[in-house]
């Protein structure tokens, strides 16, 4: 067996690569000692293949090459272009609500954009210990609602929730200290997150602005990175990967971060 699967190091991050090559592997071996019928030779030089590209961070496989409008940009010229955007931003890192996404994957390394995006899809990721014991009683009730529900039962239990809160956002502090910030502050949609749990609160500001909090109940490592209320550019795209789209991978692959850790 190649040596590629034979990770040794002990660092976090070298143990988070040796438990997502195994993953890989497991699941191809599944996949190709089935309908396929690969030798165990074929499979082997497959995975042995792939471990190599992973590790070499060789993406050629998956057509990730840049287009020529696409450009690095940062994160000070982007959100120094919506004044708006940079108060939102501000306003939620205060109350302890922390920048996700493609602006806060910018803030700590090299992406690629085409130009004359707009900003008016903020994401943030919300530590459930942040909310008040109110709001976190209900996601736990609606989370133990959840299981085991149909797909019917699941849409009519969210929407259910979704009415409950838009009805006493004031009730709950945390809601009121948004729309203390900005009082145009509306919640519109709720939808379940890609871990059991997890919860997505989608609300508007101003009637433009769409603001994604992504409130997280199992949380395993610090949220943030080296940059106070941004967070960790490893996190982000573990998220985004598992949702499994080829935008994502792009900016895997030509993603450098500015500091190493």
């Amino acid at each position: 067996e190649s040596a590629f699967w034979a990770i040794t190091g002990n660092s976090k991050a070298e143990k988070k690569i040796k438990y997502l090559l195994l993953k890989l592997k497991a699941f191809i071996e599944s996949i190709l000692y089935g309908a396929n019928k690969k030798s165990p030779e074929e499979v082997q030089s497959i995975l042995d293949d792939l471990a190599n590209d992973i590790i070499t961070s060789s993406f050629d496989k998956f057509q990730t090459e840049l287009k020529p409008e696409q450009q690095l940009v940062n994160y000070e010229e982007t959100i120094a272009s919506d004044p708006r955007a940079n108060e939102i931003v501000q306003g939620m890192q205060e109350l302890g609500i922390i920048l996700t996404g493609s602006l806060s994957l910018r803030k700590q390394g090299t992406l690629y954009r085409t130009v004359g995006e707009n900003l008016h899809d903020l994401d943030f990721t919300v530590e459930k210990s942040v909310l008040n014991q109110d709001l976190r009683d209900q996601i736990d009730e609606l989370h133990r609602s959840l299981k085991g529900a149909s797909e019917a039962g699941r849409t009519m239990l969210l929407e259910s929730f979704q009415r409950s809160l838009s009805k006493k956002l004031k009730n709950h502090s945390w809601f009121k200290a948004i729309q203390e910030k900005f009082p145009s502050f509306q919640l519109v949609n709720t939808f379940e997150g890609l871990r059991p749990g997890d919860i997505t609160l989608q609300g508007k500001i101003d009637g433009q602005y769409d603001i994604d909090l992504f409130v997280i109940t199992q949380n395993e490592e610090k949220l943030e990175g080296q940059e106070k209320g941004f967070q960790d550019w490893k996190n982000i795209f573990a998220a985004k990967i598992r949702m499994g789209r080829a935008k994502d991978l792009l900016d895997f692959a030509h993603y450098k971060p500015f500091i190493v850790d």
